[in-house]
């Protein structure tokens, strides 16, 4: 137990003050964050509040103990569950006790966002006196205007009351250095207290009025003893509406700059400053000429016979060749290359459900039952090998009676011209003694090391983003791409000096891809893993391809070629259309109903057609409900599309429509309903009932105005099994089915994660994510959750676009005059100005195939194509299609284009 460094008497109260120091372990606190010098903060309101406060001021150079209001024993004034409809309150911590029985440890104690009648609370008398030998004995105390009178012997000020006039009230900017990254002045976003300043006070900053008159003080301070109390006449807390200190732009950085102050040394204020990423450098190309063809995007399965060679060996179309060895592992030859590239694939190992065990459980409609997974071992031995058309089957027999049959076709796939080929494989358990859960895939690529790298997309699994992994083998690496079809592109992509290897499903499923090298090695390791749910035999997979194409990259082209060619062939294949992204507008869910008034006004002023609700948290059963179908009404009105979150497959806290159906819900393996989180219940696709209740609310939603979901969670939902029914197959093969509800009705479909069946709207953040800028091809296609204010403005507007990706973008700021990063009000006003031509090239392209070009890119459909110009040109030549002109010129010759500009490619007889 550690001991107090020092203990002060004054009385019995401070006697028995003094015990409790003693007694109080340091280690009852939260880990400091940061480095010296150390600083206390007590930050009310909801716990995000306060981590963000510690976390920004821990970042500026302060080791920061932080107790928001989860830690201070219920005088934070908010509530600390995780969501505000969660279940249950959680019942706070006390940390004030222990901070205070040593408080010589800090340089400054900062005490804010706490309610007046919570603060009256806090400040008891032994705290008051704790507080005062602090201050005398050289600390530093940072107050805020919620202050209670109790605290008069330290304030510097005597507070008044509450003044509402601070729209037409500024501050000024302090003369001291520390205050320096801020504005010469600002409005103040919240309201003040009159102050009557006292004896020794020194004001900081001035609050001024009209015609520059004073009308108060925002920042005044008093030595008290060796040290000081400053007064802010402000509260770090969130309150309702866009303008508020906490929002505004430089409002973190006034707060280190006050922290700075109070303790006399210099903090990093800047790095509170929200600073935009430059987008990359503009060229000037003197002259171009660039040809326009439509892409070429299909995937063929050769029709020649497969013939069975020499017993172990297969021989396809295409001259694709496998060999399969004594333990019938497999050997794969593509034509032209002097070795197997794929060697060493086994027959799968299989996860299987074993040990019944029943489950009494009085909520659901019946008993459930539970079985556990795991890896059973089964030795195979090849049966046969048979060719029956296009079709190889190997029949493998278990030891344990277990019956497998390994099918293998051979096909090719052009993308955009260039052409791969391959072997694709899908495996029929079809006999077995236990339900089958998941698959493994095991072989080793046998790609040369010379330039060897993976390129991936995965919104979760870290490093989050678009990443390039070197598998040269010069050190140990190991790649996962994150689920197909749940939070990772649908494909893997390893590249090498001499050609392109890439595995991708033929229909939805769930799977997952790896791949990794050891040091020195000369081989990929590769594994794929194919979850089916829980299924009785005969039990078959989709068709996996693993193709192959020669010659080096050509840019980024390749890659965004599959990933456009898989969005395409997946929809189809499950008889989806295709999706394009499409701008959103949006506010923020603290605006009040005058903001977002102006918001829906400034959105259609700005060419927005589309408008986002943020209605997180909000159970699935409000979407039908009164104040949603008001909500509709109004962006109608404003001749907008409204596109609502809403909660993917899960319960979002009280949901008695839902709850009282228990047999709804998806159960683990201890017999448990599923819960995201620990704290939201997830429920079953599958389930007609659930379908039927749903599909209501849907439609009654959809009849009231809605134009578009966005579905939160619904990523992962492609692999979640409902282990609480005899039987269930993995979440994605009943996700198309949900898709096809909404786009049978023309509403467009959001998914939190990545699927190519929707549109991929992942919640970008660019503190977790790695750098798009200049990568920004990355995006195509995509609609990422762009609504954080800040990162919505992050990437370039016209960057974005001309790779057909659009996110959120935030006006409520723009329409009322007030920014929360340096330049909004700038940059929406830009991306109005883009709108009008963006919408054109969208109108009249649709659905795009998005090429990179020298100057940016170039938009391909049947029904014409776009021209995006990120840099200038001075002379081009255009080789088009065959009866293509370009709008607005005549012949194929450009002059003098400059940057942001968009030009359409029309057919004859079709120009606008």
């Amino acid at each position: 137990m550690k001991q107090c460094r020092r203990i002060a008497f004054f009385g019995t109260a401070s006697l028995l003050l003094a015990t409790a120091c003693c007694l109080a372990r340091p280690d009852d606190l939260p880990q400091a964050k940061g480095k010296e010098p150390a600083v206390l903060v007590l930050v009310g309101g909801r716990p995000w509040v306060g981590n963000g406060f510690v976390s920004m001021l821990s970042q500026s150079g302060c080791a920061v103990t932080g107790l928001n209001s989860v830690w201070l024993d219920g005088l934070g004034g908010a509530s600390i569950k995780n969501f505000l409809t969660d279940l249950e309150e959680p019942t706070p911590k006390d940390g004030i006790t222990p901070a205070f029985a040593d408080l010589s440890r800090y340089k400054l104690v900062v005490i804010t966002g706490m309610p007046q009648q919570k603060l009256e609370l806090l400040y008891t008398a032994e705290r008051i006196a704790a507080l005062r030998r602090y201050v005398e004995a050289g600390g530093s105390l940072l107050l805020g205007n919620n202050t209670p009178r109790s605290l008069a012997e330290l304030l510097p000020v005597v507070p008044g009351e509450f003044q509402n006039d601070h729209r037409e009230c500024k501050a000024i900017r302090p003369a001291s250095g520390f205050f320096s990254i801020l504005p010469a002045e600002w409005r103040l976003p919240s309201r003040y207290r009159t102050l009557q300043l006292l004896p020794e006070a020194r004001v900081l900053a001035p609050i001024l009025g009209e015609g520059d008159t004073e009308k108060g003080f925002l920042l005044v301070e008093k030595p008290i003893g060796q040290g000081k109390v400053v007064y802010f006449n402000d509260e770090w807390a969130y309150r309702q509406g866009v303008v508020q200190l906490c929002s505004w732009a430089y409002g973190e950085a006034l707060m280190i700059s006050i922290a700075a102050e109070a303790l006399g040394l210099s903090l990093n204020a800047k790095s509170a400053i929200y600073h935009l990423t430059p987008p990359p450098e503009r060229k000037q190309h003197d002259s171009l000429r660039l040809k326009i063809r439509p892409p070429e995007l299909s995937l063929q399965e050769y029709p020649d016979a497969a013939k069975v060679v020499s017993g172990r060996e297969v021989v396809f179309g295409g001259d694709m060749r496998l060999e399969v060895d004594g333990t019938g592992s497999i050997a794969v030859h593509y034509p032209g290359l002097p070795v197997p590239l794929l060697k060493n694939l086994p027959p799968p190992v299989f996860t299987f459900s074993k040990g019944l065990v029943a489950i009494d459980d009085p909520s659901a409609e019946g008993v459930t039952v539970e079985q556990k997974g795991k890896m059973v071992p089964v030795r195979w031995q090849l049966d046969s090998i048979t060719a029956e058309g296009p079709l190889a089957t190997l029949l493998y027999k278990g030891d344990e009676g277990s019956e497998l049959a390994w099918q293998f076709k051979a096909g090719k796939l052009v993308l955009d011209g260039r052409e791969f080929i391959g072997i694709a494989e899908a495996v029929s358990m079809q006999k077995s003694n236990l339900p089958l859960e998941a698959m493994n895939i095991t072989f080793r690529v046998a790609l040369p090391e010379a330039g060897r790298r993976v390129r991936r997309f995965a919104c979760y699994n870290p490093p989050r983003g678009y990443s390039e992994f070197d598998l040269s083998g010069k050190q140990a690496v190991e790649v996962r791409y994150g689920a197909f079809f749940g939070d990772g592109q649908p494909f893997s992509w390893l590249v090498s000096d001499q050609g392109i290897f890439s595995d991708f499903v033929e229909r939805p499923c769930c799977l997952s891809a790896h791949q990794k090298v050891g040091e020195g090695a000369v081989d990929v390791e590769s594994r794929l893993v194919m979850r089916f749910g829980r299924l009785k035999a005969p039990v078959s997979g989709e068709f996996i391809w693993h193709m192959y194409s020669s010659g080096a990259e050509r840019g980024n082209n390749d890659w965004m070629a599959m990933y456009q060619f898989q969005r395409e062939n997946l929809r189809r294949n499950a008889g989806l259309e295709a999706i394009p992204p499409e701008p959103l507008a949006g506010h923020q869910n603290i605006c009040s109903e005058v903001e977002i008034a102006a918001s829906l006004a400034a959105a259609r002023e700005l060419g927005f057609r589309s408008y986002w609700l943020p209605w997180c948290p909000s159970p699935i059963e409000h979407l039908d409900g009164e104040p949603a179908k008001k909500r509709y009404a109004q962006v109608r009105s404003a001749g907008l599309v409204p596109v609502a979150w809403t909660a993917g497959d899960y319960s979002h806290g009280d949901s008695e429509k839902i709850f009282a159906n228990k047999s709804w819900y998806i159960y683990n393996k201890d017999g448990k309903i599923f819960q995201y989180f620990d704290k939201h219940p997830v429920l079953d696709l599958s389930n007609p009932e659930f379908r039927t209740w749903y599909c209501g609310v849907m439609g009654r939603a959809i009849e009231a105005g809605l134009g578009g979901v966005y579905l939160d969670m619904y990523g992962t939902a492609s692999g979640n099994v409902n282990f609480g029914t005899p039987e269930s197959r993995a979440g994605i093969h009943t996700m198309a089915e949900t898709f096809r509800f909404f786009h049978d009705k023309g509403i467009s479909v959001r998914i939190e994660g990545q699927n190519p069946l929707a549109l991929d709207t992942w919640w970008f953040r660019r503190q977790l994510y790695e750098p798009f800028t200049g990568r920004e091809f990355a995006l195509v296609g995509t609609a990422p959750g762009t609504h954080n204010v800040g990162d919505g403005f992050e990437l370039d507007y016209f960057r974005m676009a001309m790779y057909n990706s659009f996110g959120i973008i935030s006006v409520d700021g723009y329409a009322i005059g007030f920014e929360r990063v340096p330049g909004e009000i700038a940059a929406v006003r830009r991306i109005g100005a883009l709108n009008p031509c963006l919408s054109r090239a969208r109108d009249h392209v649709g659905m795009p195939f998005v090429r990179e070009t020298p100057f940016g890119t170039s938009w391909i459909s049947d029904n014409g194509g776009a021209l995006f110009f990120y840099d200038r040109v001075s002379h081009m030549t255009l080789d088009l299609p065959k009866g293509w002109v370009i709008e607005g010129h005549d012949g194929m010759e450009l002059h003098n284009v400059s940057e942001d500009t968009v030009l359409l490619l029309v057919k004859k007889g079709n120009v606008h």
